[in-house]
């Protein structure tokens, strides 16, 4: 499949020297948005809307997501933002993906269902998963889980 991209020039690191803001997070999505020769129908028109609807759509920052800062050997520090590396992924992912995918990522999200990178088909899996547990509740729904999840394990020992 031929890339969705007008060059394959690297985009700026999101792990600088200083500190970055969810507005530079914008920034840089917008810009990888800039490059794409075949946005979206889904996406606004707007790269710079575009991006901060793309962050909308996906799974909000975890606190273990965070900003962190490292030192190099020589003293410098630097800094490592987990969730800016995961949009910045995720993006580039469904900038390729088919539109049907990007269709049901959208009405998922609806519902309450964040899309992480999957393939078409184990998003379905999620998304049935997601609907047994809203049916079954929760805590039921774990319990059957951990049970199907030892069945499987004690199989694989027994094989």
């Amino acid at each position: 499949m031929e890339s969705n991209f007008k060059d394959r020039k690297r985009s700026p690191e999101l792990n600088i020297p200083t500190q970055r803001t969810n507005a530079d997070l914008e920034q840089g999505l917008a810009d990888i948005i800039m490059r794409c020769k075949r946005k979206p129908t889904v996406m606004p028109d707007s790269a710079f809307e575009a991006a901060n609807w793309f962050m909308r759509l996906i799974e909000p920052q975890r606190h273990y997501e965070k900003q962190v800062d490292r030192k190099t050997k020589d003293g410098k520090t630097y800094y490592i933002w987990g969730y800016a590396d995961r949009v910045k992924s995720t993006l580039l992912i469904f900038l390729d993906i088919e539109k049907k995918l990007q269709e049901l990522i959208v009405a998922a999200k609806q519902d309450g269902i964040y899309w992480r990178g999957d393939d078409f088909d184990f998003f379905i899996k999620v998304i049935d998963e997601h609907e047994k547990m809203k049916t079954m509740g929760s805590e039921k729904y774990r319990k059957a889980a951990i049970a199907e999840m030892k069945s499987s394990m004690m199989r694989m020992v027994s094989s």
